[in-house]
């Protein structure tokens, strides 16, 4: 058990930030290319979902909640976001709709987010907007022709780095003090259940013989 907790807290910290880059490079990728996967990949893309929730909403109605989603939490970056997406439907509809269903998916986890702890997901929606701002600043530094617009643009973007890295941490912390809160319930019941194991051998014997039978109710 010495070594249990140590190794648990590095696994759970590391997938807590993992999830957390998933998110934040929900904007990142620009999906599978520009080719076109034909007839029968036309009609999938335009059918109706299949996982749960989404199998009773259909495309049109999946675009329009995930683009009001968007607009409502993230408005300084919506306008950038709606004409990518307009690029992408234009170049490629069946890419498109690929990128609408896992949208309108995400979209229904942050939504049931909010309903169980608003708090966790104001902090989520905050991630994702900075890490979208980081990308963009990624790219106007790339563009940059001089030397002064390079360095303005660097130092926004080191603090905004820096914004997401504390919110990050602060993350990986609270998911560390709730797997020692677990762990800490987990040693009180195992030494609760040693504490009884008398009784707890004899209640399964009497199970296994069905001594026990005429008893229940």
């Amino acid at each position: 058990m010495r070594m249990l907790k140590p190794m648990v807290l590095v696994v759970v910290v590391g997938l807590g930030l993992t999830m957390c880059d998933q998110a934040l490079c929900q904007w990142e990728k620009k999906d599978e290319g520009r080719g076109h996967r034909g007839a029968f990949g036309r009609e999938r893309g335009q059918g109706r979902f299949r996982r749960g929730e989404e199998e009773r909403v259909g495309p049109a109605e999946a675009e329009e909640k995930y683009l009001e989603f968007l607009k409502e939490n993230f408005r300084s970056e919506f306008k950038e976001m709606k004409a990518d997406l307009e690029q992408l439907k234009e170049d490629n509809p069946d890419a498109y709709q690929r990128k609408i269903q896992r949208g309108y998916r995400h979209m229904r986890r942050l939504q049931k987010m909010k309903e169980k702890d608003p708090e966790r997901f104001e902090i989520h929606i905050e991630m994702m907007g900075l890490g979208m701002k980081c990308r963009k600043l990624s790219k106007e530094y790339r563009n940059a022709e001089t030397s002064e617009e390079k360095e303005e643009i660097k130092a926004e973007l080191t603090e905004n780095l820096g914004e997401l890295f504390d919110i990050r941490l602060a993350q990986g912390e609270v998911k560390v003090k709730e797997l020692e809160e677990e762990l800490l319930k987990l040693k009180e019941r195992s030494a609760e259940r040693k504490k009884n194991k008398d009784e707890i051998v004899a209640r399964r014997l009497e199970e296994l013989t069905g001594s026990a039978d005429g008893l229940k109710w």
